[in-house]
């Protein structure tokens, strides 16, 4: 059983047709930058006159957008639970905390379903629709109720999930029998995987479209995919691909090609600014910030996302032309697997900060192929049977034989833009 993907919003309470021709209005905007200065200030003076937290951030008078102060997530960390008068008619949601500490925000219900309506509209131009079967490369909980929760939500999302457990070619021979059994229309995952993956089919001389002629497209997500990359995914697969460039927060930023990232400029609008805040000329990299349009919850204004990147103009139509900041590392294993690091140790330390609710971050570095440091910041102080207990969850998810230390530290080093690396291989593939 699967339903309409609109049937499910609609169901949530998502305002699908009102935002539909909405959607469809605003993409006939034939002056955009004229149009998006009218809409920044709109939602600026909104949130300025409605949101008492936001106004704390505005310190001083603005005349013109860029006198507008550039926010972080730390600036608009604030508990929607406290205030639920506030924010009970909102869209409450959280990241990963690939930046540090989880972040809580709040989205309004008109906005989110602005923000599907945008995916559908990108996906059509792939060929594609909502409602095909997809094969969903993306890792599981281990805990047996959160993947009890994810795999519901899989069977009514019409999705197909593919285990990222061990990448071996072995897994991989499972998955070609997967594409022949199962009716797939398109594949969304991690860049990883499905790398790796494609390297396997060039190996064994494999096209997937005729192992799975249903298949129409693949969209790769959240990781850096090279050009080189894109070539061996087209050249294995005979399908066309589209790089989905985006945070949680604020749904997709750019969709396209590596190196040629459509902006979301329907929804979003979009700077590229120096060390200084100052805007820097297109094609010149710098600090990527956002600011949300249409969301009267969280106040996505100027808000700089941790990434760096830069835009250029091509047939009038503006592009992310270059990206930096965001590449998931592969975790190699004395048994020869191969796994998205980041990926398995974020559903191995959400299980864990179950029982250890003192855990404010972490850092997974693998020093050689069976030695694993584990960094955690914490409230107080991990006690022996804190570190007996993630032993025991990283044998038990990984069963390989390695080495765990686990050491406290007061903090964690972060890049020059405040980017958190959740996982770092030292070694070399």
């Amino acid at each position: 059983m699967s339903f309409s993907f609109n049937t499910l919003l609609k169901l949530k309470g998502f305002p699908v047709k009102k935002a539909s021709e909405f959607f469809n209005k605003i993409s006939t905007v034939k002056e955009t930058s004229s149009w998006q200065e009218e809409k920044c200030f709109e939602i600026f003076k909104y949130h300025f006159k409605n949101n008492s937290h936001y106004k704390t951030l505005v310190t001083k008078p603005i005349h013109k957008w860029s006198d507008i102060p550039i926010l972080e997530k730390k600036d608009l960390r604030v508990d929607t639970s406290r205030n639920k008068t506030r924010y009970k008619k909102y869209y409450i949601r959280n990241t990963s905390g690939s930046t540090g500490t989880p972040f809580y925000y709040a989205l309004d219900y008109f906005n989110h379903a602005l923000t599907w309506m945008l995916f559908s509209n990108r996906y059509k131009e792939l060929g594609i629709s909502l409602n095909d079967k997809q094969a969903r490369f993306f890792g599981s909980p281990s805990n047996s109720k959160e993947n009890l929760k994810e795999k519901l939500k899989d069977y009514i999302s019409n999705r197909h999930r593919f285990s990222l457990l061990d990448l071996s070619d072995r897994t991989f021979e499972r998955w070609i029998r997967k594409f022949r059994l199962h009716r797939l229309e398109y594949i969304y995952g991690y860049s990883f995987p499905i790398i790796s993956f494609c390297n396997y089919l060039k190996k064994q001389q494999i096209i997937l479209k005729e192992v799975c002629p249903r298949l129409k497209a693949i969209i790769v997500t959240a990781e850096t995919c090279s050009e080189q990359d894109e070539i061996l995914i087209r050249e294995t697969t005979k399908l066309p691909i589209a790089n989905e460039y985006g945070a949680s927060e604020l749904g997709i930023i750019g969709f396209g090609e590596t190196n040629k990232w459509k902006l979301s400029e329907e929804l979003l609008y979009i700077e590229i600014v120096d060390e200084s805040d100052n805007l820097v000329p297109d094609g010149q990299l710098g600090r990527i910030i956002c600011t949300s349009l249409f969301n009267k919850a969280t106040p996505f204004i100027r808000y700089d996302i941790g990434d760096l990147g830069c835009i250029e103009t091509v047939d009038n139509k503006r592009y992310i032309t270059k990206l930096e900041g965001r590449k998931e590392e592969l975790m190699f294993l004395p048994s020869g697997r191969k796994l998205p690091g980041d990926t398995f140790f974020y559903y191995i330390i959400k299980d864990f900060a179950q029982k250890f609710k003192a855990l404010i971050e972490y850092r997974v570095i693998q020093k050689t192929i069976s030695d694993f440091q584990i960094l955690i910041v914490a409230s107080i102080d991990i006690q022996d049977k804190d570190i007996t207990l993630l032993k025991k969850l990283i044998d038990n998810r990984l069963n390989e034989d390695v080495t765990i230390i686990v050491s406290q530290v007061e903090n964690i080093e972060r890049s020059k833009m405040g980017k958190f690396r959740r996982f770092i291989s030292l070694i070399s593939n």
